[in-house]
């Protein structure tokens, strides 16, 4: 016999699951950009200071 309670609960857990880790991936996403935009500022920046002293 199954137990359909039990199957709606599980099905909301997983998809509970699966919206925090879609939430999880978008964060991370994000920070990824944060990441390289800081890289690519900082080394822009040294860059400017080296050339310009020469």
């Amino acid at each position: 016999m199954i137990d359909w309670a039990s199957m709606i609960k599980a099905e909301d857990e997983t998809a509970s699951y699966n919206n925090r880790i879609a939430r999880i991936e978008a964060s991370v996403d994000v920070l990824k950009w944060m990441v390289a935009t800081n890289v690519s500022l900082t080394l822009l920046v040294l860059g400017k200071l080296f050339l310009t002293r020469g």
